[in-house]
């Protein structure tokens, strides 16, 4: 039986060997006796990288720079936008031209009634604004008829000519009603004929069965007995 080669050991280049394979160990190089430089692409001790230092100046700078170009860009995209929106606006122009003509006409036929229906709901709400306008100043017409019938006449003097007739219509009834029931000193001569009940009011005429008690009671919350009531329908007080 042959004899086992004896366990030896040598170092190459900082790399210790046996019987010629390498056992994975090296060396510092500072250490080494030989001095040999350690393997390319390596250093031995790395210096650390210094710390960045940026001065409060430069710092400020740096953020007026960031706010300026922030504000650049944002400039950039509104422009951007008001061109998307001048393109789109062109291709429908673009795309309306090429359209046949009924299919114009019908696009126009659209628009006009588009026009109506939005003309129809501002017309109804003015005239929804101008009936509260009326209503409001009937229910203060009234208020001063039960008061004093000059100042009535002062009021509709500066009233809004658009609403004129309505309440000058409504404020005679109620001087006569207010006269008839002798609220006021009436002129001279016969005493008036006793008007109709204002716009507004359920409407009962003379010689029909009954007084509705709508009217009765509204009659003499203007101050009339309800004697004076009776006999402004016509009737006989009970």
């Amino acid at each position: 039986m042959p004899a086992l080669p004896t366990r030896t050991s040598h170092r190459v280049n900082n790399r210790e060997y046996n019987n010629g394979g390498f056992l994975g160990t090296e060396t510092d190089p500072a250490s080494a006796p030989n001095g040999n430089e350690p393997p390319a692409g390596t250093q031995a001790n790395p210096d650390p990288a210094p710390p960045l230092a940026v001065s409060v100046e430069e710092f400020a700078k740096l953020q007026k720079d960031f706010k300026r170009v922030t504000g650049a860009l944002s400039n950039v995209q509104k422009e951007r936008d008001e061109a998307l929106k001048k393109f789109e606006e062109r291709e429908a122009a673009l795309a309306r031209e090429q359209l046949s003509e009924k299919e114009r006409l019908e696009a126009d036929l659209a628009d006009a009634r588009k026009a109506a229906t939005e003309a129809q709901a501002l017309a109804e709400t003015r005239a929804s604004e101008a009936h509260l306008a009326r209503t409001t100043a009937s229910l203060t017409t009234m208020d001063l008829v039960n008061t004093n019938p000059k100042v009535v006449e002062a009021f509709m003097a500066d009233f809004d000519p658009t609403v004129h007739a309505d309440l000058k219509t409504y404020v005679d009834e109620m001087k006569a009603k207010a006269e008839w029931a002798g609220l006021f000193r009436a002129p001279a001569g016969p005493p008036p004929e006793a008007p109709g009940t204002p716009s507004g009011h359920n409407r009962n005429p003379k010689g029909s069965p009954e007084v509705p008690e709508d009217d009765m009671k509204w009659l003499m919350s203007t101050g009339m007995s309800r004697d004076d009531a009776l006999r402004y329908y016509g009737r006989d007080s009970a």
